[in-house]
C-alpha cells in the first residue's frame, strides 16, 4: 500500500518582477536579444522554448567561488538547471547545478586558479511542455585581483561545497578540471557511492526528475546510464533563498523537498538545519526545522514540505547552507552533507 507523505504542500515559487540588474548586483547581463535566442534543444512540438539570460561578468576572481545567475522564462515551470563549465584549452565540459534564488537560479563553480587563464560556460535549462534550452555561451578570464578586473567581476563566495559532475573521458579524482582547485568539490561521479545503499543524488537543489543533473545528450559526451538510489533534493522555499527572516517577528520558513529511497521506509522525521559554513557548522545550526513524515513507499518519488517556526535559531549574517536529513524512528536513512554528499548552498539572513 503507498503511503501518502502527510507533508506535502503544493505551492510554486511565482517569478519576482524586479529587473536583471538589481538580482545579479552589478554584474551584466546578455541583452534582451540574446536571451530570446537560446538554442531549443528536442523536440516538442508547439511549444514555445524556454528563454534564458545569463550573467556576463568581466572577471572571475581566483581567489574564491565564482557565483553564476540565470533569468529563465518561464520562471515557475523550470524542472532543473545547471550551468556547464571549462577551462580554457580543455574539451571537456564539467557541471554543477543551479538552485532557485529570489527570481531567477544560481549556481557556485569550483574555485579557478590564474592557471585556467578563461572559463567557458553557459546554461542549460528543461521544463515539462518545452523544448531543452541552452543559454548563451560566455568566456570570461581569470585574475588575482579585481583590481586586474576590467570590468564588474562575477560575485564570489569566500567558502562553498560544489556539487561537480565529471563528464565521461575525465579523471574521477580530483573532480574538476585543470585549473580549478578541488577544495570544496564533491564529485557525484564517485563509484563507491553509486555502489553504496545509501548513495545520494544532488539533483540540481530545486524540481529536478531523477537524472536531470546527469550529462545531457550532444557532442561532448553521453548521458550514463542510473538505476534506482536514494535521494533528498532542496526544491525551492517560501520564502525563497536570499530572503531576511526576522526572529523577533516568529519566522515562518517553508522548505520544499524531494524524497525517493530504494526500500520502504517507516514513520520518522525529516529535519532541515540552516548553519553558517564559515565560523559556524551543522553542530551549532542557525535554525533547525522538523517535521512528522508517514512514511515513503520504495522507488516513488514524493514531495513534501517542512514548515513551521524555527528551534535552536539563533541570529545568522547570512546562514549559507541547508542539510536535509530523512529520518525512520530515530535512524538517518538519507541526509545531505554527510561524508561525500554536499549541503544546499541555500542563503537566508536570520535577523535579530
Amino acid at each position: 500500500m503507498r503511503a501518502a507523505p502527510v507533508l506535502a504542500l503544493g505551492f510554486m515559487l511565482a517569478a519576482a518582477s524586479a529587473g536583471a540588474q538589481s538580482y545579479g548586483r552589478d554584474t551584466p547581463w546578455d541583452d534582451d536579444e540574446n536571451m530570446a535566442a537560446t538554442l531549443p534543444r528536442g523536440n516538442v512540438q508547439g511549444a514555445r522554448p524556454l528563454r534564458i539570460r545569463t550573467a556576463r561578468p568581466a572577471c572571475f576572481v581566483a581567489a574564491g567561488f565564482p557565483v553564476v545567475r540565470a533569468l529563465i522564462d518561464p520562471f515557475e515551470t523550470v524542472e532543473s538547471a545547471r550551468v556547464f563549465f571549462r577551462p580554457e584549452a580543455y574539451p571537456l565540459w564539467y557541471q554543477v547545478p543551479m538552485v532557485r534564488s529570489g527570481e531567477g537560479f544560481l549556481a557556485t563553480l569550483p574555485k579557478p586558479r590564474p592557471s585556467a587563464q578563461r572559463v567557458h560556460y553557459f546554461v542549460e535549462a528543461t521544463a515539462p511542455g518545452h523544448p531543452q534550452a541552452r543559454g548563451q555561451q560566455h568566456i570570461v578570464p581569470v585574475v588575482e585581483d579585481a583590481a586586474q578586473c576590467t570590468g564588474a567581476p562575477a560575485e564570489t563566495a569566500e567558502t562553498a561545497a560544489v556539487a561537480v559532475r565529471v563528464p565521461k573521458g575525465a579523471p574521477m579524482t580530483p573532480p574538476v578540471p585543470p585549473g580549478f582547485a578541488p577544495v570544496g568539490a564533491v564529485n557525484l561521479e564517485d563509484p563507491e557511492r553509486q555502489k553504496s545503499p545509501l548513495s545520494l543524488v544532488i539533483a540540481g537543489g530545486f524540481a529536478a526528475a531523477v537524472g536531470g543533473l546527469f550529462a545531457l545528450p550532444g557532442p561532448h559526451q553521453d548521458p550514463p546510464a542510473e538505476g534506482p538510489r536514494n535521494e533528498i533534493t532542496f526544491i525551492d522555499s517560501m520564502p525563497p533563498p536570499d530572503s531576511r527572516l526576522s526572529l523577533s517577528s516568529g519566522p515562518l520558513l517553508a522548505v520544499r523537498v524531494r524524497i525517493r529511497t530504494q526500500l520502504a521506509v517507516g514513520p520518522g522525521n525529516v529535519r532541515v538545519v540552516l548553519f553558517r559554513a564559515f565560523g559556524g557548522g551543522p553542530e551549532a545550526p542557525c535554525a533547525v526545522l522538523v517535521a512528522a513524515h508517514a512514511g515513503f513507499p520504495a522507488d516513488a518519488p514524493q514531495e513534501v514540505t517542512v514548515s513551521g517556526p524555527f528551534q535552536q535559531a539563533q541570529v545568522c549574517q547570512p546562514s549559507d547552507r541547508l542539510r536535509l536529513t530523512l529520518e525512520e524512528n530515530g535512524r538517518v536513512v538519507v541526509s545531505t552533507g554527510l561524508g561525500s554528499p554536499a549541503d544546499y548552498p541555500a542563503r537566508y539572513f536570520i535577523d535579530p
